[in-house]
């Protein structure tokens, strides 16, 4: 991460981090907002090629923002727990989607399977004074349609 300033961004990183696994990748990175209510701004970043029990189900990590910057280890991490799933592809903040006064976060799975092949699933996870949820309180299934165009006649004038 870089810092901005007055002249500009500085030309050293402030704060970095890195994977302890081969292929791991790194993924989006996006503003979590101040999702735990201490001013401070965090970041949430997604690792869709993570692997921990099931190959390729992707992960989430959320990094509190402080004083002295982004700390070193995430405060809560999040994986989809299906092979594949690629969970993290996609990661926001999403506002405060409850209105509770805590910012929000969402994680698109875009490979997670329910009934379809590859059909994906958005994750919502609320923040609270404690942090992000643990468990997600539910799930949007990607909608997908057909959509068919009929084209127009033009009438001509007689």
């Amino acid at each position: 991460m870089y810092l901005g300033s007055a002249t500009g961004l500085a030309t050293t990183p402030a704060w970095t981090v890195e994977s302890d696994q081969a292929g791991y990748g790194s993924g989006p990175v996006a503003s979590a907002g101040r999702r735990n209510g201490d001013g401070f701004s965090d970041v949430v970043i997604g690792t869709p090629y993570y692997s921990n029990g099931e190959e390729g189900e992707g992960r989430a990590c959320l990094y509190h923002g402080s004083a002295a910057g982004l700390e070193a280890e995430p405060a809560w991490t999040a994986e989809s727990n299906q092979s594949g799933a690629s969970f993290g592809q996609s990661v926001a903040g999403a506002g405060d989607v409850n209105d509770d006064g805590y910012s929000d976060v969402i994680i698109g799975a875009y490979t997670y399977d329910n009934g379809e092949e590859d059909e994906g699933r958005v994750y919502l996870y609320l923040g609270s004074a404690a942090g992000l949820a643990t468990e997600w309180p539910g799930s949007l299934r990607a909608i997908t349609f057909e959509l068919t165009m009929v084209p127009r006649r033009m009438a001509q004038a007689t």
